[in-house]
């Protein structure tokens, strides 16, 4: 049943093969878990604007760099992007507490 959700023609997963499941398939199965508190609003949000905008992201689901499925590991409270560059999801939350909303 999960194949069916997933589809088929999708990209395999470059460690296992398997078929990466689109995003929204994906954010559909994180909004059935409850977020802690640490995590909650815009946290996540923001997060995801910065894997989003990042090069390390496959399938708009899958990074790169630690083989997570960014839309779970953004709901995690203490989660550090993995990125070897530094925490993107730091400086995003910098960013937008002076004032800025996106950028890189």
């Amino acid at each position: 049943m999960v194949n069916a959700a997933i589809g088929e023609g999708r990209a395999a997963c470059p460690s296992c093969a398997a078929k990466i499941p689109p995003a929204e398939y994906l954010r559909h199965i994180a909004s059935a878990f409850p977020l802690p508190e640490a995590a909650r609003g815009e946290t996540v949000e923001r997060r995801l604007m910065a894997c989003a905008s990042c090069e390390a992201l496959r399938e708009q689901v899958l990074c790169a760099h630690c083989g997570c499925f960014v839309q779970f590991r953004s709901r995690i409270p203490g989660a550090l992007c993995p990125h070897p560059a530094g925490n993107r999801w730091d400086s995003i939350m910098k960013r937008k507490t002076n004032g800025y909303t996106t950028g890189n």
